[in-house]
């Protein structure tokens, strides 16, 4: 369990980096402008750490466990590419709505509607590209592993 504590930390800026970008994104999107834009991203940053990231790692556990049973048949890369495109749909939506929400400067719900499916679609390639590479770092750290433990025996 240590070890798995430690391998989190490790990835932990990289995910923090991830995120940071995407609100930048999001924000961006929300306001075309940089009057205010530190405020806002600064808001959606905080809120994103604070219970995005947390409900986010809790639903990864849950979603590799689904992932791991129903499609038990798949290769692990395509499992965790598949994880990785839930994974991300899910977050940068919560991520998309409570960034366009924190912002405040719309009139409609029309208008709501638009921005966040703007700041969605935006981010949307960030966080694909993201899930994909990290699909294949996973695959790769896996197979080395499997790697070692062969020649330890």
């Amino acid at each position: 369990m240590h070890s798995n504590f430690k391998h989190l930390l490790k990835k932990l800026p990289v995910i923090l980096t991830l995120i940071a970008v995407i609100i930048t994104i999001m924000t961006w999107v929300n306001l075309m402008t940089f009057r205010g834009f530190f405020d806002a991203w600064s808001r959606a940053f905080l809120f994103a750490l604070v219970s995005v990231l947390p409900i986010g790692g809790l639903m990864f556990l849950a979603l590799y466990q689904l992932i791991r049973r129903v499609f038990s048949r798949w290769p692990d890369m395509l499992r965790n590419l598949l994880l990785g495109v839930v994974m991300t749909l899910i977050l940068q939506s919560i991520m998309a709505l409570t960034t366009t929400a924190s912002i405040q400067n719309f009139n409609s719900v029309n208008q709501f509607f638009n921005l966040y499916l703007m700041s969605f679609l935006y981010a949307l390639p960030v966080g694909l590209l993201f899930a994909s590479v990290t699909a294949v770092m996973v695959n790769i750290e896996i197979e080395q592993e499997v790697i070692t433990k062969a020649k330890q025996q």
